[in-house]
């Protein structure tokens, strides 16, 4: 085992591993069993740390083996996909491992042991109520961490020491998503919208579907804001389109055929009881029902986004079965897929999805087997918004 040491701009970050693998990193104190302090090591940790406390997305993982139990795995897997900059609670990691947020208390205890800090980021983690409860290296240092991936400059001196953080601190992505988007503020914790989220995950695991829960929604949500925002839409749009996010999988709870257009009219009950306008409501029931590869057209800014945040989240914490010798196609597919990153390039001319396909579980043949009529329906949506879509897997060219 080796040992390293960086210095960061909020305490000392001690690293362990093998070689080049990480197996440890974490704040303050050493970590077990370290032979020696190998100066320089972890080229690819320091690269990764030094790209995120410049305030950037890192944009790449680098080699990690995290030891622990197939849940706290699993839970690791899943902490991997939230998005920079975002959040999710401990509920919605309840729902999206084990089917209800009943759950919650040991999703925490598995957070807990954490092993790689940051790069496994349990503090995108909040409590339901915003605060920021259950971190291991301090509420005050993840507050900084949240407030530096919302784009703000930490200053020192970084901790006062004669006195703790409140653990109710507010969040400031929290404020500004209030301020911005308020009406999807009121969409995500509307209790009815809660519960068909929750349930029609249920019903489509029954089925044998990969995840559309929480953990789905709050990517597809995220990558959504992401392309309209780069794209310098303004904000009343976003918002109309993250609340599109984050209701476009409602339908399942009826039935998975014509899921989008179900998942329109639920929608369109629930904005009419909240008494949206119609001229908000329209576009966004206009976009749920036509965010399926089945018959749906990217009709709209705000339709194509949502094309193209959907059909991206490829990722191996979307398979719910445990039991691999029963996976199918769809279930072969997201478990190779352990890397995936959607960018528009500097010039806005293009937006590519990079992904990275473990070929031990899947060969990309299967990819294109499932995912063909996605990718020409998300070139189409690329082509409304002004741009060229590109796939890359495994850094190969696909289209």
């Amino acid at each position: 085992m080796r040992c390293s040491t960086y210095d960061s701009p909020l305490g000392t970050i001690w690293m362990i591993g093998t070689g080049e693998r990480l197996m440890g990193l974490r704040f303050d104190a050493p970590i077990g069993d370290a032979q020696s302090i190998t100066p320089g090591g972890f080229a690819e940790v320091r690269r990764w740390l030094d790209r995120y406390f410049a305030g950037r997305d890192p944009g790449f993982l680098p080699a990690m083996d995290p030891q622990g139990t197939p849940l706290q795995r699993r839970l690791w897997e899943v902490l991997r996909t939230i998005p920079y900059g975002h959040t999710t609670t401990y509920g919605a990691l309840s729902e999206a491992l084990l089917g209800g947020k009943k759950g919650a208390q040991a999703v925490g205890r598995a957070l807990g042991c954490n092993p790689i800090a940051l790069i496994i980021p349990c503090h995108r983690v909040i409590a339901s109520d915003g605060s920021l409860s259950g971190y291991a290296y301090g509420a005050q240092r993840k507050r900084l961490l949240l407030c530096l991936e919302a784009g703000q400059s930490i200053q020192p001196p970084y901790f006062e020491k004669t006195e703790k953080e409140p653990m109710n601190q507010d969040i400031t992505r929290k404020e500004e998503y209030e301020q911005r988007f308020p009406l999807f503020e009121k969409i995500r914790h509307d209790p009815s919208v809660e519960a068909y989220i929750s349930e029609q995950n249920l019903a489509i695991k029954a089925l044998g579907y990969t995840e559309h829960g929480h953990a789905h929604v709050g990517i597809v949500a995220e990558r959504t804001r992401y392309i309209l925002e780069t794209l310098g839409e303004d904000d009343h749009t976003i918002d109309l389109a993250l609340c599109a996010a984050w209701m476009h999988d409602m339908g399942n709870i009826i039935n998975r055929v014509d899921h989008s257009q179900s998942g329109a009219l639920m929608a369109f009950a629930i904005l009419n009881r909240l008494e949206v306008p119609a001229q908000d409501i329209a576009p966004i029931i206009c976009a749920i029902g036509n965010h399926d590869e089945g018959n749906g057209v990217p009709v709209s800014k705000i339709s194509a986004a949502l094309i193209l945040a959907d059909k991206s989240d490829v990722r191996r914490s979307r398979v719910q079965s445990q039991d691999r010798d029963r996976f199918d196609i769809h279930d072969r597919v997201n478990y190779s897929a352990t890397g995936t990153d959607l960018k528009i390039n500097r010039e806005h001319k293009g937006i590519k999805l990079k992904l990275h396909i473990d070929t031990r579980y899947c060969d990309i043949g299967e990819y294109f087997e499932i995912f063909m009529e996605r990718m020409r329906l998300c070139k189409r949506a690329a082509n409304s918004l002004g741009l060229e879509f590109h796939l890359i897997i495994n850094e190969t060219s696909l289209i």
